[in-house]
């Protein structure tokens, strides 16, 4: 039996209605006090049974201020086709049968509804149907054969609920303890089934002594306690090696942590075996879990999930799904009444929980409120040295509080904006600065192309700065400058091209002699009478920076 989908509505902060579609696992995404832990809590509520084994609570259950009104539970259920299953529904299609008009199940989902009367007992009942749908002759029917189903249902699934208070010696006794028992238990009950007799054997001859010391009203009686359930075995020790064998209790909590999600994908196994409809709801599985520990996490969450369902709440980007159809968002609303969110992608669910807790994207990159990104360290320096001889801080004071960074050439550039740009843009004020050559243009057309079909473009002057047409940002310098370069040394340009008229054409710097260049470019210019012989390339690239950068909102798109 699958647990298809849950509604909920007036359960703790819980108040209009919320649904839940449950696959085989669901994470429920959220900051602190969003609600996570109250879905957790209502999933295991519905199988509370007539008895309230979770003990409903109308005033701390039902959600604050709902006072006339009453907590609802709506569960489908869909059959897998084993033969437990196939009761289930018969038993479902008999309590149909009793309604006027009589009536049909479609297909194999069903649905329960639970609700709390004022004194806090549980209703179960189908959907949203009474007993006043069946006549008064079958309500005497109705009322046992929809017992019987409730039981079958309820009794069909192991409920494990883990709060991430718990400590693993807690989990150990209560979860893990009692099936391990139990387990083996089952393997050596031939042996224990000896020691009965051993035991009996004694048992007779101590009677004997008191029957012989004249108590014969006594009787001895040496037994095994709970054969089927293993209690009679009342320890276990729990050890890892890593190489030194300690207690599990002993090591650190994350080892401790993934030691116990081990044991829950064992018991899950064994619980499958057994025929039960296994259901784990795990809260915050990252608790006392470092960030290189989440990927061994989630692969034993999914050694879980392979033979059960489980339903986990995190407000850890680590831990989100890749699929957003496992992923639903927690959050609350103007009342402070928890609400849930489907996501058409993962970055969306990583996005939202981001914003809820305060955390932004461009956060992982250690970027500041203003950045330049640029191809190479040496931009950089070109950068700076040319804005602080310009004017500085009065004339650029967005640029120059900028941060800078560098990343070796257009291809990583390329990719990482590829990968990040779309996410960081309304986060913080970027602007990337390239060099005018054929690899710029390539880099602004890649970028350009990858945007527009997120729905965006990558704008000239806003979203990246351009330096001269056709050259690298040496060549902002004036020509004459760069003819006297190459004069005094050629073996500095591996590429060096002019017109009929002797205008330079293109040019480009050896790598080996970049540096050296720059620096005696930059010598030239400050041996230059005024600022005003080299600056009127310079100032309409500088000018732009400084006008993207202060012109940026949050939430750009």
């Amino acid at each position: 039996m699958q647990f298809a989908s849950l509604r909920v509505r007036n359960y703790r902060s819980i108040g209009s209605e919320q649904t839940l579609d449950i696959p085989k696992q669901l994470t429920v995404v959220g900051p602190n006090n969003s609600g996570k832990t109250n879905l957790l809590k209502a999933f295991r509520m519905f199988f509370t049974g007539f008895d309230n084994l979770y003990r409903y609570d109308r005033s701390a259950d039902l959600t604050f201020d709902k006072n006339r009104e009453q907590t609802t539970l709506v569960a489908t259920f869909s059959s897998g086709g084993t033969a437990k299953d196939k009761s289930i529904l018969d038993s479902y299609d008999r309590v149909l049968a009793l309604y006027e008009p009589v009536r049909s199940r479609e297909g194999d989902e069903f649905q329960i509804q639970l609700i709390f009367s004022n004194a806090g007992n549980p209703t179960y009942r189908l959907s949203s149907d009474s007993t006043s749908k069946v006549s008064k002759e079958n309500q005497a029917s109705h009322s046992r054969l929809l017992r019987q189903l409730i039981e079958e249902v309820v009794g069909s699934f192991s409920i494990h609920y883990v709060p991430s208070s718990s400590n693993s010696e807690q989990l150990f006794e209560e979860l893990v303890s009692p099936l391990l028992k139990s387990s083996v238990a089952k393997q050596v009950r031939a042996d224990v089934e000896k020691l009965v007799e051993a035991l009996d054997g004694v048992s007779r001859d101590l009677t004997d002594t008191l029957t012989a010391s004249g108590l014969a009203d006594l009787t001895v009686r040496f037994g095994v306690p709970n054969i089927e359930t293993g209690l009679y075995l009342s320890y276990f020790s729990f050890d890892l090696s890593d190489p030194d064998e300690t207690s599990i209790f002993d090591k650190g909590r994350g080892i401790q942590a993934l030691a116990m999600f081990a044991c829950f994908a064992w018991i899950a196994e064994q619980e499958a075996k057994a025929g039960l409809n296994s259901l784990w709801l795990i809260e915050e599985p990252e608790s006392y879990l470092n960030p290189e520990l989440y990927s061994n996490a989630l692969q034993l969450l999914a050694q879980i999930g392979a033979h059960a369902q489980v339903v986990t709440t995190t407000h850890a980007l680590g831990m989100v799904p890749a699929s957003p159809e496992f992923v639903v968002g927690s959050s609350l609303d103007f009342d402070s009444r928890t609400i849930l969110t489907k996501f058409s992608t993962s970055q969306h669910a990583t996005a939202a929980l981001r914003d809820s807790l305060g955390v932004r994207f461009s956060d992982f990159f250690g970027l500041t409120e203003l950045n330049i990104f640029t191809e190479g360290e040496s931009d950089i320096t070109l950068l700076k040295w040319a804005s602080e001889q310009l004017g500085g801080e009065a004339i650029f004071p967005s640029l120059t509080a900028a941060s800078f960074r560098s990343f070796g050439g257009t291809t990583d550039l390329s990719g990482f904006l590829k990968a990040n740009y779309i996410h960081i843009r309304p986060e913080r004020a970027v602007v990337t600065v390239l060099d005018g050559d054929i690899a710029g243009v390539k880099v602004t057309r890649e970028i350009n192309g990858y945007m527009t079909n997120k729905g965006s473009g990558f704008q000239a002057n806003v979203d990246y700065v351009m330096v001269r047409n056709g050259h690298a940002i040496e060549g902002l310098f004036p020509d004459d400058y760069l003819r006297e370069a190459n004069a005094v040394d050629s073996t500095w340009f591996e590429d060096w091209v002019v017109d009929a008229a002797g205008e330079l054409v293109d040019f480009r710097i050896a790598s080996h002699a970049k540096r050296g260049v720059q620096e005696w470019l930059v010598e030239r210019s400050q041996r230059a009478s005024t600022t005003s012989e080299w600056d009127s390339r310079w100032v309409p690239v500088l000018t732009a920076i400084e006008t993207a950068l202060s012109t940026w909102r949050p939430g750009r798109k």
